[in-house]
């Protein structure tokens, strides 16, 4: 957002060389003023609708890399934070959720949205009762060995 107001006052007010300091201040709230005064708003172009659309390949992904942080948490008996570092410091954890160096590792927080989503809709129970649940454990185990 801050962004796309950045480049509306460089279109808008900032399109000319400005002399002083004094002058920019002036130019600018007479900017702002006017620009609050219209109560411009932002025309998004891209909704959620359209991100769910346009991001649809990465959802898999990512539910299957969090059912995955979720299985060694309760193989390890870890907490969130626990999780989070086990993940950051063991390669084996890494390569178990299907992580690569690089990437991004869930910090705690997203952790524990992620287990109370699936507990409030009652599918973390069911998820851990199935035997996809049991193969991932054993093949966590064999990587180990």
């Amino acid at each position: 957002m801050a962004e796309s107001e950045l480049g509306v006052l460089s279109s808008q007010c900032l399109d000319r060389r400005i002399p002083d300091k004094q002058t920019l201040i002036e130019e600018f709230a007479a900017w702002e003023n006017g620009h609050n005064k219209n109560h411009a708003n932002a025309e998004w172009q891209f909704t959620t609708a359209d991100a769910r659309i346009k991001l649809k390949r990465l959802y898999p992904a990512l539910w299957v890399l969090m059912f995955r942080v979720l299985v060694l948490q309760a193989l390890y008996t870890l907490s969130d934070d626990q999780t989070e570092y086990q993940l950051r410091d063991r390669l084996s954890f890494m390569r178990f959720a299907g992580l690569a160096l690089h990437d991004a590792v869930p910090d705690a927080k997203t952790i524990w949205l992620f287990r109370e989503h699936l507990t409030r809709n009652g599918a973390l129970a069911k998820l851990f009762r199935t035997d996809y649940c049991v193969l991932l454990a054993s093949e966590q185990r064999r990587q180990l060995l």
